[in-house]
């Protein structure tokens, strides 16, 4: 199950079920979404050890570790265990990358944290046992990204900026696969939250603004 899939029939079909379940489990659905034009790291300043990184590759995991551990920072306890699964992208193609970014997670992250967690592990769906546990848990997120990332994008198609400030109607134009998720992120039942976070470019270059986005149904 992913967002670039939703058109397979069997997928489609599976879809309705699949969410009802989300939201069976207690937590959060974090979605960020950053502006192509906002640059939040160089990747080409990569120190020695990760030269092998290709540029663009090595700016996604700065971007994706900062993140990562200002959520830590804020929902983890001390001693508490972390288990981060990813899909087997750029970032982690190979066990040897998954070992460059623990590394990076815990240089970055000890700038963060102001307690120390358990035992740290990173997995990729490819170490799913079979089960497809890993694989369902990954496609929640990436359903939700792929949902409000076309969102984003058919607000901009009409001249349209997404603020807190502002109540937009949904875009007419919006593809059904998007309009479906979009109203299982404004569900409010269950123990599953959605949180919505923009970060667009500012002037100077060197200034963003971030912005926590909320979408309801009424």
């Amino acid at each position: 199950m992913s967002y670039v899939r939703l058109g397979d029939r069997r997928r489609g079909e599976a879809l309705d079920g699949f969410l009802r379940v989300t939201q069976h489990l207690v937590g959060f659905v974090v979605v960020i979404l950053i502006d192509k034009r906002q640059k939040l790291f160089a990747g080409d300043d990569a120190p020695d050890e990760f030269q092998h990184w290709k540029s663009k590759a090595f700016e996604r995991l700065l971007t994706t570790t900062h993140l990562l551990s200002i959520l830590l920072s804020g929902l983890t306890r001390e001693r508490q265990d972390i288990l981060w699964t990813s899909d087997e992208d750029d970032i982690a193609p190979n066990d040897a990358r998954m070992w460059d970014v623990c590394d990076v997670v815990g240089r970055v992250s000890a700038h963060y944290l102001d307690h120390d967690l358990g035992h740290f592990r990173f997995a990729t769906t490819k170490s799913d046992d079979g089960s497809r546990e890993l694989e369902d848990l990954v496609a929640i997120p990436d359903l939700a990204a792929g949902c409000l990332a076309e969102v984003s994008a058919s607000y901009r198609h009409l001249g349209a900026t997404l603020s807190p400030n502002l109540v937009l109607p949904v875009p007419a134009a919006l593809p059904p696969k998007a309009a479906r998720l979009l109203r299982w992120i404004t569900e409010s039942s269950g123990g599953l939250r959605h949180i919505v976070v923009s970060v667009d470019p500012n002037e100077p270059a060197s200034k963003f603004v971030v912005r926590r986005l909320a979408f309801t149904t009424n």
